[in-house]
């Protein structure tokens, strides 16, 4: 983001679509968290698998 947007408090494109998303931030984070673990033990889910965990 800008400096002008910041000063005139001007929300990010991604807060003003997060009513869009499937998963809340903290639940991403967490996805995000699980599949680095599991690639860091050689073991990267699949797009299924990662999926399922998702829902």
């Amino acid at each position: 983001s800008t400096l002008y947007d910041q000063l005139h408090s001007v929300i990010t494109s991604t807060a003003s679509h997060q009513h869009q998303q499937w998963l809340t931030p903290l639940q991403e984070d967490f996805l995000v968290e699980w599949i680095l673990k599991e690639d860091a033990r050689a073991c990267p889910p699949s797009h299924a698998h990662a999926r399922e965990m998702a829902n």
